[in-house]
């Protein structure tokens, strides 16, 4: 924030942003891909809450609510600039990446940990439905007897066999195992993801763990 204001008074301006539709999103998506300066800052302008709801989450690491919002902010800046119209994604799921990892850098640095990269989950990544599960997304759907390939080939291989398999979900269920493991976006965390669905984090997690047995279902026939 650069004009000098309570934190309390900048949270009283946001709230009074309008939320744009998906139809509106995507036409000034358009007019950002050309660089549009104006349509950058509408488009920043509409996703300041959410950067706020982000920000929530690191309180009590050692950065005030101001300061954290404040590195949301860059990374949610960094996003807009990145954005595509091409991608026909909601801006919030994009730039969440960009708004943890502004946030967490800032971090880092104040307990002397230096820079890192922003913590992603993919197919690979271990995702428990019950206390002991540790298989992941791709191992309920890949052959463990098939032969190694090209590594290109092989990503391409995983992306066309999870596109397909998910075809066995309904709307609901595709769209959380979508935003949790970055299928076709940057990965979202259980709690971004229930802010963009509009759900309850827990309810969320059920419906995490419903396509995932409708997946290891699949794969068992």
């Amino acid at each position: 924030m650069t004009e000098k204001k309570s934190h309390e008074s900048y949270m009283n301006d946001i709230s009074a942003a309008s939320i744009m539709t998906d139809e509106e999103e995507q036409a000034l998506a358009v007019l950002v891909e050309q660089g549009d300066p104006k349509a950058i800052n509408r488009l920043v302008g509409a996703n300041l809450r959410f950067v706020v709801k982000i920000a929530n989450m690191y309180k009590g690491q050692g950065l005030d609510s101001e300061d954290l919002v404040n590195e949301g902010n860059i990374g949610l800046m960094k996003a807009a600039n990145h954005f595509k119209a091409s991608y026909h994604k909601r801006f919030a799921p994009f730039a969440a990446p960009y708004i943890r990892q502004s946030i967490e850098s800032a971090l880092r640095k104040l307990n002397g940990e230096g820079n890192g990269d922003v913590r992603l989950r993919s197919v690979d990544a271990p995702v428990p439905i019950g206390s002991q599960n540790t298989y992941t997304l791709l191992s309920i759907l890949e052959n463990p007897h098939a032969e190694s390939a090209d590594k290109a080939l092989e990503m391409q291989s995983d992306i066309e066999k999870l596109s397909s398999a998910l075809r066995c979900l309904d709307e609901r269920e595709r769209k959380v195992v979508e935003l949790l493991y970055g299928v076709g976006c940057p990965p979202l965390t259980m709690m971004e993801a229930a802010m963009e669905m509009d759900l309850k984090r827990e309810r969320v997690r059920q419906i995490r763990d419903k396509a995932l047995r409708k997946l290891k279902k699949l794969k068992a026939q």
